[in-house]
């Protein structure tokens, strides 16, 4: 992997930030890609530590993480963020070549509050309509805050905190 794939790379665009963690430079500039063509802003790292220092720095509204990591596993990189403030309630969706969700989607989604789980290869017109219907979620969460009028869609963030009723007992 190239020296400068190590490091975030911001994209500017003018939507939703996600935040994507893929070591394999393949999947990452194909997830990239692939996003951007939606219109969404990407923070790219093949590094969890540095994704960690990029969520602490960065307005971060979504995180798409693989499991098998460099230096600190997916699961490990999924704890520490759920130790944040900001990363108890940020969405996380996991892809993984690795893991099959078969046996770790249940795990995933109780023990560290995955929104999603996706097997690689991904389901491209599934993955694109779970990234959509969350950042329409997350908008209406901003408006909420700031006293715009709401859609019919319940706030996504409530909805996934009153899904996951342990999320709360999460330390700083």
């Amino acid at each position: 992997i190239p020296n400068s794939f190590e490091s975030v790379t911001p994209i500017s665009c003018m939507t939703t930030t996600i935040l994507v963690i893929e070591d394999d430079e393949f999947v990452a500039e194909f997830l990239q890609e692939l996003l951007e063509d939606e219109a969404y802003e990407v923070l790219l790292t093949g590094n969890p530590i540095e994704a960690l220092r990029t969520f602490s720095t960065n307005k971060v509204d979504l995180v798409i993480s693989d499991l098998a990591l460099p230096v600190l596993s997916g699961f490990d990189f999924i704890e520490r963020l759920r130790q944040t403030e900001r990363g108890k309630t940020v969405p996380v969706i996991v892809i993984s070549g690795r893991y099959p969700s078969a046996s770790h989607r249940s795990l995933m989604m109780v023990k560290y509050a995955v929104t999603e789980y996706f097997d690689k290869p991904i389901e491209i017109e599934r993955f694109l309509l779970t990234v959509q219907e969350l950042s329409n979620q997350l908008r209406n969460v901003s408006s909420f805050e700031k006293g715009e009028p709401q859609t019919s869609r319940e706030p996504l963030r409530s909805k996934w905190l009153s899904n996951h009723p342990t999320r709360g007992n999460v330390e700083e």
